[in-house]
C-alpha cells in the first residue's frame, strides 16, 4: 500500500500528467461538439445521420474513447520518465522488488486514466445536453448508455496499463512515445477502418467493439462481453512481459 500510494503521488503531482489529463477532456469537448455540430449536415453530397438515429447518438456518446493516446502517453511517460532522470535507482534502492514496483505503477495508471475516462464521458454527456437545444437529438436507452460509459472507463485503464508495459520496454520516452501513437493513431486506425476482420482483434479494434460502434464494409466488431474480456488480456499480456523483462534489465 506504501508503494501504491507513492506512485499514486507521483501521477497527481507532476504537472505533465496533469496536463494530458485536462487535454484528454479537452480534446473530448472538441470531438464530440464537431460530431453535434455536423449531424444533419451534407457533406459532399452524403448527408451526415440526425442525432435522433440511436446509432449516431450512441457513436457521439462513444467519442469519449477518442482521447485514450492521452493516457497511453501518460502511462509512458510515468514509467519512461524513472529512467530518463535516473530516479528508477532511487526508486528500486527503496523497493527493490522490481515487479512490485511496475504492478505499482500499472494500477496507478490504469485508476487514474479510468478517472479521465469519467471525466470525458461527463463533459461529453454535458456536450449532448448543450446540443438537445440547437439539435434534433433522440434519447438513448440507458443501458446502452452505461455499457458506453463503462467501456471508455475500462478502455481508458488498459491503455494507461498499456502505456506503462510499452515504457518498460521501450524505455527512451521520446522512442516510446512516437512509436505509440504512430501505431494508435495511423497504423493501427487504418488496420481497423480497412481490414475490420483483423483490426476487431487489435486493442483499437476491440475498444470500438466494447462501445457498440459499427464497424465499416458491413464487418462485425467482437460482442461486447468478448472485446472487454481482449482489452483486458492486452492488459494483462502486457503487464507480464513488462514485469519479467524490467526482472532482468540492468538499470544502470
Amino acid at each position: 500500500m506504501n508503494l501504491l500510494r507513492s506512485e499514486w503521488r507521483k501521477v497527481v503531482t507532476i504537472r505533465m500528467w496533469i496536463g494530458l489529463a485536462a487535454a484528454a477532456v479537452g480534446f473530448t469537448v472538441l470531438n464530440a461538439g464537431v460530431l453535434i455540430a455536423l449531424s444533419g449536415v451534407e457533406l459532399e453530397g452524403t448527408p451526415v445521420p440526425e442525432l435522433n438515429d440511436p446509432d449516431a447518438l450512441r457513436t457521439v456518446y462513444g467519442s469519449a474513447a477518442s482521447s485514450a493516446a492521452f493516457v497511453l502517453v501518460l502511462g509512458i511517460v510515468s514509467m519512461t520518465s524513472e529512467y530518463r532522470h535516473q530516479t528508477i535507482t532511487a526508486t528500486l534502492l527503496a523497493t527493490p522488488r522490481r515487479g512490485a514496483v511496475v504492478t505499482a505503477k500499472m494500477l496507478a495508471a490504469a485508476v487514474f486514466s479510468a478517472f479521465i475516462g469519467v471525466a470525458c464521458v461527463l463533459v461529453t454527456l454535458a456536450a449532448v445536453g448543450i446540443g438537445v437545444a440547437a439539435k434534433d437529438i433522440g434519447p438513448i436507452d440507458a443501458g446502452d448508455f452505461a455499457a458506453i460509459a463503462g467501456g471508455v472507463v475500462l478502455g481508458f485503464a488498459v491503455y494507461g496499463v498499456l502505456g506503462v508495459g510499452f515504457g518498460s520496454l521501450v524505455r527512451n520516452q521520446i522512442a516510446a512515445i512516437t512509436a505509440a501513437l504512430l501505431w494508435v493513431l495511423l497504423v493501427e486506425s487504418l488496420i481497423v477502418a480497412f481490414w475490420p476482420s483483423v483490426g476487431k482483434w487489435l486493442p483499437g479494434g476491440a475498444l470500438n467493439g466494447v462501445l457498440q460502434l459499427e464497424a465499416p464494409s458491413g464487418a462485425d466488431y467482437l460482442p461486447v462481453a468478448a472485446a472487454a474480456a481482449l482489452l483486458v488480456a492486452y492488459a494483462a499480456a502486457f503487464g507480464g512481459i513488462a514485469v519479467r523483462t524490467t526482472l532482468r534489465r540492468d538499470i544502470t
